[in-house]
C-alpha cells in the first residue's frame, strides 16, 4: 500500500499563504504594494495607502484657486468625504465648492477606504489633474455609489470634464 505524499499538500498550502498578501493588481496590470491600514494610538485617525501626515494640506475649497495660480499637481488636500464607493471603498468624493465635487481614486488600485467614510474628514496626498469621464464610466461610478442602474441610465447622459485626484495616501479622521 502506498502512502500519500504530503508534499503536494504542503506546496499548495505555501502557494496559498504567499498569494494572500496586501499587494493588489491595478486595472493596468501593475502590482502596487502599500503598508497595511493602521489606526492612530488614540483611535481618532485611520491611515490608508502610504503613511502621510496632515502638514501642508490645502483645504479642498481652495484647490481650484491653487491650481489656477500655477500650483504643483503633487499636493495634499483636506476636506469632508461626501461619498465613497459602496462596492469596495475604491474611491471617494470631496466637494470643492457648492456645485463641484472632485473624485479621489487610489494609486494603482492598491488600497481602499472604509465604506462608511462619508461625512468624515480626510487628508489625501497625491496628484491632481483634469479628467474626462465617459457616460459609461459615470454610470458605473454612480451604481458603485449606491444609485440604481435604471436611475443612472436615466440621469447620466453626457460625459463630464472634472478635476480628479490620484491619492497615494489618505488619513481619515473619526
Amino acid at each position: 500500500m502506498m502512502k500519500p505524499s504530503i508534499t503536494p499538500f504542503l506546496l499548495f498550502s505555501l502557494m496559498l499563504l504567499f498569494s494572500c498578501g496586501k499587494n493588489q493588481t491595478s486595472p493596468s496590470g501593475e502590482t502596487a504594494s502599500f503598508p497595511p491600514d493602521s489606526v492612530s494610538a488614540d483611535g481618532k485617525m485611520s491611515f490608508h495607502g502610504m503613511r502621510i501626515d496632515e502638514s501642508g494640506a490645502i483645504p479642498a475649497e481652495e484647490l481650484k484657486a491653487y491650481m489656477l495660480a500655477g500650483g504643483k499637481p503633487e499636493v495634499k488636500v483636506a476636506g469632508t468625504i461626501s461619498a465613497c464607493c459602496q462596492a469596495k471603498g475604491c474611491w471617494m468624493t470631496m466637494p470643492l465648492d457648492e456645485e463641484t465635487e472632485m473624485r479621489i481614486r487610489f494609486k494603482d488600485y492598491g488600497f481602499f477606504i472604509p465604506k462608511d467614510a462619508a461625512g468624515k474628514t480626510a487628508i489625501a496626498e497625491g496628484r491632481v489633474f483634469t479628467d474626462t469621464l465617459s457616460v459609461e464610466e459615470l454610470r458605473h461610478l454612480a451604481v458603485d455609489g449606491g444609485m440604481s442602474e435604471e436611475a443612472a441610465a436615466a440621469e447620466i447622459t453626457q460625459p463630464e470634464v472634472t478635476l480628479a485626484f490620484e491619492a497615494s495616501g489618505v488619513i481619515i479622521k473619526e
